[in-house]
């Protein structure tokens, strides 16, 4: 799961990108390429909250508590991460500053 989450900080990060530099025909490709893992990572996140229930039923306490955190922390770091339209660039920028003369 963490993968999926890296690959959509990275399209994120891409779509702000391109928005920045006016390539609105790319930045809607990635857009759609995040929409994509997003909602694969809620599917995810759907399953994990079937399989808690399942170990519920089972009485395996543990394992349904270990399925749930899961579930939790994918939704999380979904919405960590905000809707497409929100997408930062996170490129560090470079500030140029004036060098002093030596005196």
């Amino acid at each position: 799961m963490p993968d999926l989450i890296a690959e959509l900080a990275g399209y994120r990060a891409e779509q702000a990108r391109y928005a920045r530099e006016g390539r609105t025909d790319r930045a809607a490709a990635v857009r759609e390429q995040a929409a994509k893992v997003a909602a694969t990572i809620g599917v995810e996140a759907d399953k994990l909250d079937a399989k808690a229930g399942g170990h519920e039923d089972d009485g395996q306490d543990l394992l349904a508590v270990r399925a749930r955190i899961g579930a939790k922390r994918l939704r999380a770091a979904l919405a960590d991460l905000g809707e497409p339209e929100a997408a930062v660039d996170a490129t560090p920028r470079e500030t140029a500053t004036p060098k002093r003369g030596r005196a």
